[in-house]
């Protein structure tokens, strides 16, 4: 599916205009950069004749949503590999209990083995279920399946070039929230394919920048390997790490009164594990660095169920 998602302008910013790409508006499954993604992992699936997809993630975890969402449209069975359990009921998030009402199979890691030992487990129990499994990240170590989600930001890519060019605008920095680092990696991948001039900023929302950077260089490897294409140079990869407030799913006073201001402000909903963290990020990023007089794109990658998860904080 070819998703076209507004870009509007949002506010200036130390005289920067800051224009936001709304992929929380891609209609199906509350939106988000992961329906792209998805998709690019169940058409691969589909022509290697798989009828089962297995997901692995966290608990928050906005692509096993979508999966789960997506498997049970589509008529695929759906099977989630989650790396953390609810402590108690008022805890669970609403991607989890998503996941569920899509009639997903969930499983839960056995801390006490390796993790590939428990997805090879787990695999085969499909397997032995008379279903052929497709794992997004490959084999139970999590490699070999690197270039398939790429595509999804590289396509994204040429949209937004064509829209500069159509608009007669140029975009300075692009912002995102860094997670996966696949949705970095695919639009890195197309400013080097369409010789775009613009800085492409991660803010990183968990991994530490030495560690996120490897992680992108190796999505960009495998996916310019797929496509014969000439690979970007290292230093196209830039992760910020400054703004994780302590790690994945962690959150702070400032970040969640940033948060609130947004929503009330704009009626812009983010939340704090991906989104809100993001643009919190890029708003001090900017006032930091004393960026001025620029155009400025951030990319809402969506997570709408995770800003209702952070509405009791906010009150």
């Amino acid at each position: 599916m070819n998703y076209l998602s507004p870009i509007i302008e949002l506010t200036s910013l130390q005289s920067n205009k800051i224009f936001i790409l709304r992929e929380d508006s891609i209609p199906f499954s509350f939106g988000g950069n992961k329906v792209r993604i998805a998709n690019e992992y169940i058409n691969d699936a589909i022509s290697l004749n798989k009828d089962c997809i297995v997901g692995y993630g966290s608990m928050l975890s906005n692509l096993c949503r979508i999966l789960a969402n997506a498997c049970y449209s589509r008529g695929l069975a759906c099977h989630i590999i989650y790396t953390d359990k609810p402590c108690d009921s008022n805890s669970i998030p609403y991607n989890f209990n998503l996941v569920k009402c899509c009639n997903a199979k969930v499983h839960f890691l056995n801390k006490d083995n390796k993790i590939s030992d428990n997805i090879k487990k787990i695999l085969q129990i499909i397997i032995d279920d008379g279903y052929r499994p497709y794992y997004i990240y490959g084999n139970e170590f999590g490699e070999g399946n690197e270039a398939v989600p790429i595509n999804a930001y590289f396509k994204v890519y040429k949209q937004l070039y064509e829209y500069q060019k159509n608009k007669n605008l140029k975009f300075d920095y692009i912002f995102l929230a860094t997670g996966t680092g696949m949705t970095q990696a695919g639009l890195i991948a197309g400013k080097n394919f369409w010789k775009g001039s613009e800085e492409i900023i991660g803010i990183s929302v968990a991994r530490e920048k030495k560690l996120a950077k490897i992680v992108i260089e190796k999505y960009l490897t495998a996916f310019n390997d797929r496509q014969l294409l000439t690979p970007p140079k290292a230093e196209c990869i830039n992760v910020i790490d400054k703004y994780i407030c302590g790690g994945y799913g962690k959150t702070s006073y400032e970040l969640l009164t940033f948060i609130k201001e947004l929503y009330m402000k704009y009626g812009l909903p983010t939340d704090s594990t991906y989104v809100g963290k993001a643009f919190w990020g890029m708003y001090n990023y900017i006032l930091e660095n004393k960026i001025q007089n620029k155009n400025i794109l951030f990319l809402h990658t969506g997570g709408i169920p995770l800003f209702f998860d952070n509405i009791k904080m906010l009150i």
